[in-house]
């Protein structure tokens, strides 16, 4: 039997280092029958003044984009009344992430990206398949981690009230 082996050439992106961001929790936003927890992260050179602005300016569009809270959207899928929005003003754009539980485990998403010169543009680019920056996950993985330990517990009953107020603050 012969073997042969191929040769794969990987290319790696080297533009960017890591570099730790500002995460800040802005509290909690009740919209048509959802809860949805407020998060700013600020990229090198952003203030907080510029996310907040960009959360004022955009909540209601991005809000919108909510189905409705305890509606079936799609078969077997059951929203929640939990959400989190993550407004990333970031180096080089801005970016929007809504994610909404359903069924009690799984999250579903929109995903916006901005303009950073010009903070009133607003682009839903859900349908590209992006998932979220690094930095977004690190909010996300902070949020799926309390979401078991708080609304999915082995012994009680869940919590929504210490879930919303349970949140992420700090460098990612």
């Amino acid at each position: 039997m012969r073997h042969e082996f191929f040769h794969l050439t990987v290319a790696v992106m080297t533009r960017a280092r890591y570099r730790k961001r500002q995460v800040s929790f802005l509290g909690i936003e009740e919209h048509r029958g959802w809860a949805i927890k407020q998060y700013l992260i600020l990229g090198a050179g952003r203030r907080r003044e510029e996310g907040e602005f960009l959360l004022a300016h955009h909540s209601r569009t991005l809000l919108a984009a909510l189905p409705r809270a305890g509606s079936t959207d799609a078969p077997d899928l059951t929203n929640g009344s939990h959400a989190i929005l993550i407004v990333h003003a970031g180096e080089r754009a801005n970016w929007y992430l809504l994610v909404w539980w359903v069924n009690g485990d799984t999250l579903r998403q929109k995903m916006f990206r901005g303009a950073r010169e010009d903070a009133t543009t607003l682009e839903d680019i859900t349908d590209r398949g992006l998932i979220g920056r690094v930095w977004e996950l690190a909010i996300l993985e902070f949020e799926r981690r309390a979401w078991i330990k708080i609304m999915m517990p082995d012994k009680g009953a869940p919590d929504p009230q210490r879930y919303l107020t349970t949140a992420l603050t700090g460098m990612v």
